[in-house]
């Protein structure tokens, strides 16, 4: 029932709603594989901009390691979305609140 799907717009609930639970499951364990690779491709990405530089572009390539990192979270973004992902604002803003400070600790201990 793969037709079942007609564009991005489309989400999990589309077929959970039509009592399709075998796709659902289906399409559950492929798109949850997407996102592993697409979160590997993150990594890699930004293990390059580490080694490299986040402005280097590497041979071969039209773009920086920032702008094709920005691609790959996309990437991940479009494939959350068709899993049905919606962002918490407040979780957003609490992540970067302890990011925010950890920075500030490893300001104390000197490992910034």
């Amino acid at each position: 029932m793969a037709d079942k799907i007609k564009g991005p717009d489309d989400t999990l609930s589309t077929f959970r709603l039509s009592g399709l639970q075998d796709e659902a499951s289906r399409l559950d364990r492929h798109l949850l594989s997407c996102i592993a690779e697409e979160c590997a491709e993150i990594i890699q990405r930004i293990t390059k901009a580490q080694r490299f530089g986040i402005e280097e572009v590497q041979p071969g390539h039209d773009l920086n390691n920032r702008a094709r990192l920005n691609q790959e979270i996309n990437d991940l973004i479009g494939v959350l979305d068709m899993f049905g992902f919606v962002p918490d604002d407040k979780q957003l803003k609490d992540k970067q609140l302890r990011v925010m400070e950890y920075i500030e600790h490893a300001k104390s201990v000197g490992a910034w």
